[in-house]
């Protein structure tokens, strides 16, 4: 199994500064998950993606768990928009989606005989 890296070249936000979008479920905002958000990804330019990151060994795992959810900016609620915009140096309109979670995806299949001893 590989675990994509949310922050390599891409914008972040601590999990901590983006705590008011947690939990998502209860934002009331269309979001895209899983493999739809998989593809929306690919369409999307990387620098129109804010990634919430882990800030600690509790928020990494939470985030780990979580699924692979993107949240348009546009639709989010005016005040967490405004508490997006005043962790970031810009501002969080700038972006078109914020991403929680990870892309897990399957390694390639081996074969048992991959693994059998050489003895």
């Amino acid at each position: 199994m590989q675990i994509e890296n949310n922050s390599v070249e891409q914008p972040t936000i601590p999990h901590g500064d983006a705590a008011g979008l947690f939990p998502v479920e209860e934002l009331n905002v269309s979001t895209i998950r899983n493999r739809e958000a998989v593809l929306a990804l690919k369409t999307v330019k990387k620098g129109d993606v804010l990634v919430v990151t882990p800030d600690g060994m509790a928020s990494g795992y939470y985030l780990g768990g979580h699924p692979l959810t993107l949240l348009p900016v546009e639709a989010l609620p005016a005040e967490r928009r405004r508490e997006l915009s005043d962790a970031l140096d810009g501002s969080v309109e700038d972006f078109e989606y914020v991403r929680v979670g990870r892309r897990v995806e399957s390694g390639p299949n081996h074969s048992l005989s991959e693994f059998g001893s050489s003895a």
